[in-house]
């Protein structure tokens, strides 16, 4: 095992002892985590009126609170959770949710067959992989495991949102928000440059074109990262005044956390 991976497995056993079941663990941004699991709900529930979905799979699946929110709103589909963290598997299992399977699994090498699945989820989960071909690998494994015409919806870390968000803060006098220890953000040119000729990008016409885009999360990061903690001078999460201004639409790219919907050529 080498040293990243040791390190992002103490981190998530720390994760699971603390939070155990929460809806918060991994994510303690209430709002991002409501809007992450809105928009995997919205783009689930596109691909079932669009296409059908009967098998679904998430990685990194952590301790399987979004899947139990995808079995009841979604009872017929057929729901595998994996995760790197044995510690989050524990967990999830004991949910116990109804024709849902959770294992212990590595996105680099899924032990499962190829075109198995009509939808991938990814919640910032191949970002806690801290080598470039080891992303490389896991975006490739997702595009084994999808069938032709199914769709990934790849929730990550991004560095042109933490970079522009960083930018906003200078201009208060704040100090720069780090990318997380356990994590490498992605960036847009070495997304499109491993993904061309597998996927073709669709979060802006997906479905009737409704649905959230990638940047579904800008404007609560720079409410929540900016306006508030120059206000404040300090960087608490999930205060009031953030709630209050939680309406806004999405504008710029000041987000860390976006959205991309890949679909299987």
């Amino acid at each position: 095992m080498s040293g990243y991976e040791k390190s992002v497995l103490e981190h998530y056993a720390r994760q699971a002892a603390e939070c155990g079941l929460s809806p918060v663990s991994t994510m303690p941004d209430e709002i991002v985590r409501e809007r992450e699991i809105d928009a995997i709900v919205s783009y689930v529930d596109a691909a079932s009126r669009l296409g059908g979905v009967s098998r679904l799979l998430e990685v990194g699946c952590g301790n399987g609170h979004m899947l139990a929110i995808l079995r009841e709103r979604f009872p017929s589909i057929e729901l595998v959770g994996s995760d790197f963290s044995p510690d989050m598997i524990e967990l999830a299992t004991q949910r116990a949710v109804p024709n849902c399977t959770f294992k212990t699994d590595d996105v680099r090498a899924l032990q499962e067959d190829d075109d198995a699945y009509d939808v991938v989820v990814s919640e910032r989960c191949i970002v806690n992989l801290l080598d470039r071909d080891d992303q490389r690998d896991a975006i490739r494994e997702v595009y084994r495991v999808l069938r032709p015409g199914g769709i990934c919806i790849l929730i990550e870390g991004f560095t042109e949102g933490i970079d522009s968000l960083n930018r906003a803060r200078a201009e208060f006098d704040l100090p720069p928000i780090p990318m997380p220890f356990h994590n490498l953000f992605f960036d847009e040119p070495w997304l499109q440059s491993v993904t061309d000729g597998l996927f073709t990008r669709r979060e802006d016409d997906f479905g009737d074109g409704a649905l959230p885009k990638g940047n579904f999360l800008s404007s609560h990061y720079f409410i929540s990262r900016v306006v508030h903690a120059a206000i404040a001078r300090n960087d608490i999460r999930n205060s009031e005044f953030v709630k209050f201004f939680s309406f806004l639409p999405p504008s710029g790219n000041y987000a860390s956390v976006q959205l991309r919907i890949l679909q299987k050529k």
